[in-house]
């Protein structure tokens, strides 16, 4: 019996530790990949393209770029707008660049999403800066669970986030949104 038992501990032992190996080896794999994709946009990796730092998943250049305003027009007479818009950076998530706020002279901050997380701009990028984005607009419902997201997001960066900011949020939010496929940020 001693003879059956022990084989069959060790067996068991070594598919254990085999399956913690592969667990640990997944984890450091998406670690990596992370902290690559946090390398490949960085500063000193930064792709230049007419005088503008560029970060994107499409090619793209400074040509062709409306205003904020000019956007504003045709999202109100057409129902949206697809093409470059030239801004004012008004604040970059601070947690890993995945998102950034667009100055509106005609209300609210736009809020510009890269996708999925396809690509990040450096969280260290100086507010007021000159920049071009090109992608499309999007009416999106933030809902109430999305809106505290992004305070705990602006928390994690180290902003002071009032108990009453989250409060206040009582319902899903519907606002324009734009989805950048890529972005140039003046030096």
């Amino acid at each position: 019996m001693k003879k059956i038992i022990i084989p069959i501990a060790v067996a068991s032992l070594l598919m254990v530790s085999c399956g913690e190996a592969n667990d640990d080896s997944v984890k450091d794999d998406s670690t990596s990949a992370h902290e690559q994709s946090q390398g490949d946009n960085s500063v000193e990796e930064k792709i230049m393209i007419d005088g503008y730092a560029y970060y994107g998943i499409k090619e793209m250049n400074s040509e062709g770029a409306v205003s904020i305003e000019e956007m504003n027009a045709m999202v109100d007479s057409l129902g949206m707008f697809e093409g470059k818009v030239k801004a004012q950076l008004a604040g970059v998530c601070q947690k890993a660049g995945c998102w950034v706020t667009l100055v509106n002279p005609d209300g609210d901050d736009i809020r510009v999403f890269f996708g999925e997380h396809d690509f990040l701009v450096p969280i260290d990028t100086e507010i007021g800066k000159e920049v071009i984005l090109e992608g499309k607009t999007d009416v999106d419902t933030f809902t109430v669970e999305f809106q505290k997201h992004l305070l705990d997001d602006e928390a994690a960066s180290g902003n002071e986030v009032p108990q009453e900011a989250y409060d206040a949020i009582t319902e899903d939010k519907v606002e324009t949104s734009f989805i950048a496929t890529g972005i140039l940020i003046k030096p």
